[in-house]
């Protein structure tokens, strides 16, 4: 039996709330984080934000290839 693969893009949405004092330290120590995941082959997209009327609260979207067998 012959096996199929199938290509699909899978989106994951974060959101962490730190103390808004905190914020900028956070971002500072992500910042080796998104190095290490932005490295990833399977990852096509990587974007971070800082809400503007809080600073405190970050989000960041990843968008992985996925190739799944059957």
């Amino acid at each position: 039996m012959e096996s199929k693969s199938q290509n699909e893009i899978t989106s994951v949405h974060i959101t962490v709330h730190v103390a808004p004092e905190n914020a900028a330290k956070y971002l500072n120590i992500f910042k080796d984080v998104f190095a290490v995941i932005s490295a990833e082959p399977e990852l096509r997209y990587m974007e971070v934000y800082q809400a503007l009327d809080n600073p405190g609260i970050i989000s960041w979207v990843e968008n992985w290839f996925v190739l799944f067998h059957s």
